[in-house]
């Protein structure tokens, strides 16, 4: 049953897709699953469902989109696929202790178009 979906469409009307992507992770899982997914609450998770949240939606969109997204992104610094996710943690320096990395990916990822922290994204 898509319970989240219905929730989603009836408190949206026309939910964008993230949105729909989060809803259908939920369906297929549970909130607290998908929560702990994105490292947010599953409180969190209902009031974007519910057009509830209050907060930065377009960190809510950028953390959804690269935590849930199944597909890679053409990594220039690292001349080959990785996660979407994985992309997230390494541009916001989360994920890469070495200093020389750091800075590879410091001076790569701003224009990356795969960035979704630009704000032109």
């Amino acid at each position: 049953m898509a319970e989240n979906l219905f929730k989603a469409q009836k408190a949206w009307g026309n939910p964008p897709e993230w949105i729909v992507m989060l809803a259908r992770a939920c369906d297929a899982s549970s909130q607290n699953q998908v929560a702990g997914r994105l490292g947010l609450s599953s409180g969190t998770v209902s009031r974007l469902i519910l057009n509830g949240y209050a907060g930065d939606m377009a960190e809510m969109r950028r953390l959804t989109l690269a935590r849930l997204a199944v597909e890679t992104v053409d990594c220039d610094a690292f001349g080959a696929p990785i996660r979407a996710g994985q992309c997230l943690d390494y541009r916001r320096g989360r994920a890469v202790h070495d200093p020389v990395w750091r800075a590879l990916l410091s001076a790569t990822c701003p224009g990356c178009p795969h960035n979704l922290d630009r704000s032109d994204a």
